[in-house]
């Protein structure tokens, strides 16, 4: 039996296999008669398998390798023993491609003192008096192309749209029934990464927090989902980025403490 590997995504090193012998310079696996269990005689009716395992090749965002798969080809072949004790060679084959989908990345980040959007109010937050922040959202991609991305996440009630946008143009919409905030960020090219092809955009909102969120650190954005469809695996892909709240930990100007409401 010969399993023959192939692909712009396999990891050679990664190649395991049982009872059987991998030859990295054909990238072919070899078991046979004689040094693999159960091969030297298969009677009528029997059964059995022999197993072998890869890793695709990491992907990371600027650095994958453009429509990533891995092909299999697998081939038997024998002696067949008719009644008469005559033998004649048989042999099958089987091929499958193992199509890699991309990895679609969302980032969703809170700020106050940085980014070209300016912020007011106090900081920690306190009660009864509004406080906006900054939400940057990026996307990032691998190794397809990505059409149709977009971006939904929901306002707490506590917390409102001001309608302040980064990008003039960027297809991004409020809807006050429920709070949702949705961006069509479009089509994500393959290795999309941060100076490279990645899809930004920074938006306002507005924090207005109750007594009874003393000492807390209210939430400024649900989770965001990203949906899109990848071009090469015509797979649908989904992913998200956690919550964002009054921590944002990524400003320059943040301090432990900044974050708790206070009176």
């Amino acid at each position: 039996i010969e399993a023959k590997l192939s692909g712009n995504a396999l990891d050679r090193s990664s190649v395991d296999v049982e009872d059987g012998y991998y030859d990295s310079s054909t990238n072919t696996i070899v078991w046979e008669a004689g040094r693999t269990p159960g091969l030297d005689t298969i009677t009528p009716g029997s059964d059995g398998r022999v197993t072998f395992s890869f890793d695709s090749l990491a992907a990371t965002p600027g650095q994958s390798v453009a429509n990533p798969i891995i092909n299999v080809s697998v081939s038997a072949r024998g002696d067949r023993i008719d009644v008469t004790g005559a033998s004649s060679e048989i042999s099958t084959a089987v091929a499958r491609s193992v199509k890699l989908v991309s990895n679609l990345a969302l980032s969703s980040r809170g700020f106050y003192a940085q980014g070209n959007i300016s912020n007011s109010g106090p900081i920690p937050p306190k009660v009864d008096q509004e406080t906006t922040y900054t939400i940057g959202w990026t996307v990032t991609n691998t190794s397809n192309n990505i059409t149709g991305a977009k971006v939904t996440a929901t306002l707490p009630p506590y917390v409102s749209w001001t309608g302040v946008i980064s990008q003039a143009d960027a297809a991004i919409s409020y809807n006050p029934t429920g709070g949702v905030i949705t961006w069509l960020a479009g089509t994500i090219p393959r290795n999309a990464d941060i100076g490279s092809g990645a899809k930004q955009v920074s938006f306002q909102v507005s924090l207005k927090p109750s007594a009874n969120q003393i000492g807390t650190a209210p939430e400024l954005l649900s989770s965001a989902e990203i949906t899109g469809l990848d071009s090469f695996t015509g797979a649908t892909i989904k992913t998200s980025a956690g919550s964002v709240t009054t921590r944002i930990s990524g400003d320059l100007t943040y301090k432990v403490g900044d974050e708790k409401v206070s009176e």
